[in-house]
């Protein structure tokens, strides 16, 4: 749902303040406080919630007009306040992705779904922690590896070519772009063995 975020929004503003550097990106800042996660996101990076194979949960994707997304900088160029706040409640085992537009221009939700249901179908119940952070870290390079591969694919009917062709535009192929992905498993186990 919408709102929520404050937390993050003053750390993220904190940050913007030490910048001295002359440049510009993207920014995408989340927490769980209790079962919820908070978050900020302005520009076309993103958040996703990902439960049982289905997308539960995407950020909005900010842009002035196609292609041009907002961003936060030195000098200041739009402002931390047009962040799209968010909250989201989450459930035991649910995957949460931070992705940039690299991943997200080039690779389809549908797939992005289809590979973190086919990682966690296969890992079922995780013996350890140390197997967990393998299927987050094969989810995260499995990503990676797709939206490289679709970037570099100058016939491939990306996200990024629909986009533009919804935008009056001609275009087609992948768009290389940063890559980046974080991936994380939502774990109440502490509760429980609190409880």
């Amino acid at each position: 749902k919408k709102g929520g975020g404050g937390r993050v929004v003053e750390a993220l503003e904190q940050a913007m303040g030490e910048v001295e550097d002359v440049g510009s990106s993207t920014a995408t800042v989340v927490a769980v406080t209790g079962r919820t996660l908070i978050g900020a996101n302005l520009g076309d990076s993103g958040v996703l919630v990902i439960r049982e194979g289905k997308l539960r949960f995407r950020s909005d994707e900010q842009q002035h007009y196609f292609n041009c997304p907002f961003q936060c900088g030195f000098p200041q160029q739009d402002t931390i306040e047009k962040a799209q706040k968010f909250s989201v409640g989450l459930e035991d085992g649910d995957c949460v992705l931070l992705a940039t537009d690299g991943v997200l221009d080039n690779v389809f939700l549908a797939d992005i779904e289809m590979i973190v249901g086919a990682h966690f179908g296969r890992a079922g119940a995780f013996a350890d922690e140390k197997a967990e952070n393998t299927t987050l870290r094969n989810v995260a390079n499995e990503l990676g590896r797709r939206a490289l591969e679709n970037g570099n694919n100058p016939t491939y009917e990306s996200p990024f070519t629909v986009g533009a062709r919804n935008h009056g535009l001609q275009y087609l192929g992948g768009k290389l772009d940063d890559i980046t992905i974080v991936a994380t498993r939502v774990s109440f186990e502490a509760e429980k063995d609190d409880a």
